[in-house]
């Protein structure tokens, strides 16, 4: 037992020795790089995040694209919500007016069986009548009936018989002719009415079948849309994400190299805007309210508004480091100025430097914009000692 705990206490040992002899070659290595080699690593970084940002460009117009879709398709659901609503409303007054036909139809059904009846009556007074004619049909037959009355007065009365059962048949004739065309007018017009209720009910549930399917199409769209924008912000989530690292490398490496300058600023940095710029200082160093999200946040450094295309200028002798896409400072540029010092203009509308080059206290080294995570045109100017974050106030030597 006691051989195997020794055994195991100088296998840790081992282990520990060789833990230390690797990180420490590994930092040995970092730190003899070279100030070309950090920047060519920081350039390296920097297309890379040039290309990142590009691609989260384009997500963002995916992303912008298909909410406008979900916006449409929503607008477009809402329409047909509207005229589904419309031809539901025109079905229940059509089911209103068929319960209505109904009730006609019930009358007009009613109507009919009368006048088949009386149609059945006069029939047999047609039938009466014409076997009456039938029986006085020769001139003879109703000279005889006349000539046999018996005195004048009977005379009289079998004339005004016979002029009776002349106009008496007229009479029957026209009403079974009117009854017939009036029987015949209210099936048609029953027939008629029924066919184009039914027809017209039947062509808007036709329609509103049409709309349902163009609803579901439409919804199945939306939720396809939807599902895109929540696939496409989790991608844009991830390159945000892999920014910030590539942020954090810089940000390291940049330290690094301004560790490695020897060289040491004049003392006082220059303001980095003309002495003839018209600006406000919108945000100070420190904790402020976040323009975006309304929150208390930390802010790392100084906000000049100005107007867009103003000059910016180098605030002492130094070194380009970075001369890029930032992130959310937008087209940024950094400076080394040795011992440890560096500084930051963000949201440039253009740079006017490339990463490596040597630039003089005073020079136009960018112009005033609205680029990245911005809210408006304005020079946001941050420094930094040692790879920490520090008050620019102390550095710029002047109230402003």
């Amino acid at each position: 037992m006691k051989k195997s705990r020794k055994f195991l206490s100088v296998l840790i040992c081992l282990l520990a020795v060789t833990c230390v002899c690797f990180f420490t070659a590994y930092f040995a290595g970092a730190a003899t790089k070279s100030n070309a080699q950090i920047q060519s690593e920081i350039d390296a970084l920097g297309d890379r995040m040039k290309q990142i940002e590009n691609e989260k460009s384009d997500l963002q117009s995916k992303i912008d694209s298909e909410r406008q879709t979900v916006k449409s398709l929503s607008s477009e659901l809402s329409n047909l919500n509207h005229e589904i609503a419309i031809i539901d409303e025109q079905v229940i007054i059509i089911d209103s007016l068929l319960v209505q036909y109904g009730e006609i139809v019930k009358e007009k059904e009613e109507q009919i069986a009368e006048l088949e009846v009386e149609i059945a009556k006069q029939q047999r007074m047609l039938d009466d009548m014409i076997r009456m004619s039938f029986e006085y049909d020769s001139f003879a037959s109703t000279m005889e009936f006349i000539f046999s009355a018996e005195n004048f007065s009977d005379l009289i009365s079998r004339m005004d018989l016979i002029s009776y059962h002349l106009s008496y048949n007229n009479n029957v004739l026209e009403k079974y002719k009117e009854t017939s065309k009036e029987l015949e007018n209210t099936k048609a017009e029953y027939e008629d009415s029924l066919q184009k209720m039914s027809d017209y009910k039947a062509e808007k549930e036709a329609l509103k079948e049409q709309l349902v399917e163009k609803q579901r199409i439409a919804a199945e769209k939306q939720a396809q849309a939807l599902e895109s924008v929540e696939e496409y912000e989790k991608e844009l989530e991830e390159k945000k994400k892999y920014v910030d690292q590539l942020n954090s490398e810089i940000k390291a490496l940049a330290a690094m190299f301004a560790k490695e300058d020897k060289s040491t600023y004049s003392g006082i940095l220059l303001f980095p805007l003309p002495s003839n710029a018209s600006y406000t200082v919108t945000s100070y160093y420190g904790n402020r309210q976040d323009p975006f999200t309304g929150k208390q946040d930390y802010h790392n450094g100084y906000d000049f508004a100005c107007p867009k295309g103003t000059e910016i200028l180098a605030a002492d002798d130094g070194t380009v480091v970075i001369a890029a896409w930032n992130g959310g400072y937008g087209n940024c540029v950094t400076i080394n100025h040795g011992g440890g010092l560096m500084t930051l203009y963000g949201h440039c509308s253009s740079l006017n430097v490339v990463s490596g080059q040597k630039v003089k206290r005073g020079d136009v080294i960018a112009y005033v914009g609205s680029t990245g995570r911005s809210t408006g045109n304005h020079l946001h100017f941050t420094t930094y000692k040692n790879g920490n974050l520090v008050d620019p106030a102390d550095y710029l030597g002047s109230k402003f």
